[in-house]
């Protein structure tokens, strides 16, 4: 959810790429981000934006 709430401040740094996330219907707690990137050179934004946005937030648990 964290992803979700924070991807439109991430958004422009990843011009033409799509995020969705799913919900598993057997584990509603269970949940998947899928991405679509319009260039190679995106992936190496999406790890920094992982390291900031979602490795701080997983390791707060």
């Amino acid at each position: 959810m964290v992803l979700k709430q924070q991807w439109p401040s991430y958004i422009d740094r990843l011009p033409g790429s799509e995020l969705e996330i799913t919900r598993s219907m057997g584990s509603p707690d269970v949940m998947a981000a899928i991405w679509t990137l319009d260039d190679f050179k995106h992936f190496d934004i999406l790890e920094k934006i992982g390291n900031d946005m979602i490795y701080t937030y997983r390791n707060k648990l």
